[in-house]
């Protein structure tokens, strides 16, 4: 065999050799689009599921709400939102390097007692935080990671704690929340006895 002969027999194997992994390639290719159509496909039907998971948390969330003001006798039942408060107290928090007056506040909430701990804690702090029920409690601002130090002397009203119950006698979740200054409290979200006077 000549030089020229070997070069290019060499050549066509190599060019076999491309081709196939080229094609390979291709498969590959078209092997992972069809994966990722598919994952899309499946990323969409679970944001569809998920949107109805939420729409129907929220109706549940919602009869709950109307159920415990109905119970409670927290009129009208269909618009508030089921906080009542039941104490409010101004006490002296103690940190490592300071003193300073604060308040805590405790809401008895519209859910039940026998809901599990983290259901209620998620509902509670949605409740207060997207909802906007602790702004219209009188908190500019909501810091649940602060340092107490950093509150000492705070000019805005800042809820930095909140501690819950399950009071077995109302049979409903209690929040105790822990401000840097009083909260607002409306007339509607005294307890029922006590709006009566």
């Amino acid at each position: 065999m000549d030089l020229e002969t070997i070069f290019n027999y060499v050549n066509e194997e190599t060019i076999k050799s491309l081709n196939i992994q080229l094609n390979q390639m291709e498969e590959k290719e078209q092997e992972l689009r069809a994966l990722m159509a598919d994952s899309e496909k499946r990323n969409e039907e679970l944001q569809v599921q998920l949107e109805e998971e939420r729409m129907l948390n929220a109706g549940l969330k919602r009869i709950m709400r109307e159920r415990s003001n109905a119970a409670r006798d927290i009129k009208p039942k269909k618009e508030h939102d089921g906080y009542i408060v039941l104490r409010s107290e101004q006490y002296l928090e103690r940190s490592d390097d300071a003193a300073f007056a604060a308040w805590r506040t405790a809401l008895q909430t519209p859910y039940p007692a026998e809901l599990d701990f983290r259901s209620a804690c998620l509902a509670v702090e949605t409740d207060l935080f997207a909802r906007n029920i602790a702004e219209e409690l009188g908190c500019e601002k909501l810091d649940l990671d602060c340092d107490t130090d950093e509150l000492s002397g705070s000019e805005s009203n800042t809820l930095y704690r909140i501690l819950y119950k399950a009071d077995i006698r109302s049979g409903f979740w209690e929040a105790t929340v822990f401000t840097t200054g009083p909260l607002y409290i409306s007339k509607d979200r005294f307890p029922r006895s006590s709006r009566m006077k």
